[in-house]
């Protein structure tokens, strides 16, 4: 069977090169039909690149706010030379970004070569479930790098892809169900493009590693991916899911102007279709943003949900169930976890200002006490520790763990609280539950400690703020080559870049991510 395999590799590659409009193109053949891709070059070498390559049904119409559906087949050669439009969400001003809801595309990188089979790392995007695009993040150095086929993926945001119900009406998770299919393309297509479909790892930043940690419990994925990295997010974080989705449906049901309530969730469903793309996401925008953040409340409110389907509970209870299938898939893939060392940054860049209007304080002189004491320390009491009605004792021990009488520390202190909880010590939660008694499959776990070299100064956060904001490792898995091209990037980033592509690629290929299958992992 290997060499067959080996076999159509050759031939899917030497199908036709040919020339149009000044850029070279690359066409194959693939399960669904042919494609024309482009033959590019990333530091000196060549990569076929095929962008928006459809794999389900555009979800309009009576497709919307519905299970994605197979795209099927096309005839004729489809032109993947441009990238498709991202999901829809909200577009900063003044960046150029095409939207819409015909988004469920995938892109597929390829370094060149003519014999044998590539692992296959397949990356799911971060943005919170409400932004991000495919189409940010070229695979082509990672690609080259670790010489495997990397795969990049659009899935729905926002009320699209996660408004639910919480009912059969509108379970919600559509997002999630994008994701599978994606999967599932991969699966029955990525010979194709000379990957191997029994060696496919799925990876992920921030809701990307929340996604990542939920699919890797869900087993009816089992055998379309076998090894799993969550960067920056996993399933049994409180985040990782939304615990009452009714309280945003409700709130954006009014701003929509379709009335919900649990029984009428399909007169509400048919009102919902009768909006404009627009007026959508305006509700959805509206219906997240906090009136107030007195008193603070943790969670998302739009995300994932337990809908009974994908996911038949919280992640937390069942990574803790022993005998359920959830926990035994998750067990069965080899798997990767880690964070940057300051994920509470995501805290100080979105409340403190808020924090410092409502408690009379100048954010950039740093944070007072009281506001992890009094404010924080009783969210998370709250958002944890539901049974427990005012737990003064719990609350005390929070704030002597994270208070400091330094303004610039303690607002350190602030964002530490903040990514402790919600992404820190829920990765050593999966590493542990993933790790404790198996011998069959591997664990790894990373601290990244290194900026963004784009970040300039501080960046958007106070003088006082120290460490490595959430989501600086993505540059050095697939930019940063091309940022040196434009900015002075330092050969130890570009070290650090290239060594962390290759850790990646080899844990796609083995499970472990030293060269030569080593269990040692060295500090750089």
């Amino acid at each position: 069977m290997m060499r067959q395999g080996v076999v159509y590799t050759v031939l899917v590659f030497t199908v036709l090169v040919v020339k149009i409009t000044g850029q070279n193109t690359k066409v194959i053949a693939t399960a669904s039909g042919q494609l024309q891709g482009l033959v590019t070059l990333a530091n000196g070498s060549t990569v076929y690149q095929f962008r928006n390559i459809p794999y389900a049904k555009p979800p309009i119409g009576e497709l919307q706010f519905a299970k994605p559906v197979e795209y099927g087949s096309w005839t004729g050669i489809r032109n993947a030379t441009a990238y498709g439009p991202a999901c829809i969400q909200d577009v900063p001003k003044g960046k150029n970004q095409s939207i819409s809801e015909d988004c469920l595309s995938l892109n597929v990188y390829v370094p060149v070569s003519t014999v044998g089979r590539r692992t296959v790392m397949v990356w799911i995007h971060g943005g919170g479930y409400i932004k991000g695009d495919a189409a940010m993040f070229d695979g082509s150095y990672l690609a080259l790098r670790g010489d495997v086929v990397v795969v990049t993926i659009n899935y729905r945001l926002g009320v699209f892809g996660f408004l639910s119900t919480n009912n059969t009406v509108l379970p919600g998770n559509n997002g999630l169900w994008d994701q599978q299919l994606a999967l599932k393309w991969i699966k029955s297509n990525i010979k194709a493009f000379g990957g191997d479909s029994d060696s496919v790892t799925i990876f992920g930043e921030s809701a990307g590693g929340f996604s990542v940690g939920i699919q890797s419990i869900i087993p009816q994925n089992k055998g379309l991916f076998h090894r799993a990295i969550a960067q920056s997010g996993a399933a049994p974080s409180f985040v990782s899911i939304v615990h009452q989705p009714l309280i945003f449906t409700g709130s954006f049901g009014e701003r929509i102007g379709c009335h919900f309530n649990y029984t009428n969730s399909p007169m509400f469903l048919k009102c919902l279709k009768t909006k404009t793309v627009e007026e959508l996401l305006k509700a959805q925008i509206n219906a997240s943003a906090p009136v107030s953040v007195a008193p603070f409340t943790f969670g998302p409110v739009i995300s994932p949900v337990v809908d009974r389907d994908l996911l038949p509970d919280v992640p937390s209870a069942l990574l803790k169930n022993k005998s359920s299938e959830a926990y035994k898939f998750f067990r069965s893939l080899d798997f990767m976890a880690g964070n940057v060392n300051k994920e509470g940054s995501i805290l100080i860049n979105k409340y403190l200002r808020n924090f410092s209007q409502i408690f009379h304080f100048d954010p950039e002189m740093g944070v007072p006490n009281y506001v992890v004491c009094d404010v924080l320390a009783p969210a998370a009491v709250s958002a944890f520790f539901k049974n427990i009605v005012k737990n003064k004792t719990i609350e005390k021990e929070i704030c002597d763990k994270y208070k400091d009488n330094d303004l610039g520390e303690e607002g350190n202190k602030m964002g530490d609280l903040f990514g402790d909880a919600f992404f820190v010590v829920p990765s050593v939660i999966a590493l542990d539950v993933h790790s404790n008694g198996n011998n069959e499959t591997n664990t790894f776990q990373y601290i990244f400690n290194r900026r963004n070299p784009a970040m300039k100064g501080n960046g958007p956060y106070p003088q006082w703020f120290v460490g490595t904001p959430h989501a600086s490792d993505n540059v050095f898995l697939f930019g940063i080559q091309q940022l040196a091209q434009r900015i002075h990037v330092s050969d130890e980033d570009l070290d650090l870049s290239t060594h962390m592509q290759q850790s990646w690629a080899n844990f796609a290929k083995t499970g472990k991510p030293s060269a030569g299958g080593s269990t040692i992992w060295p500090i750089l």
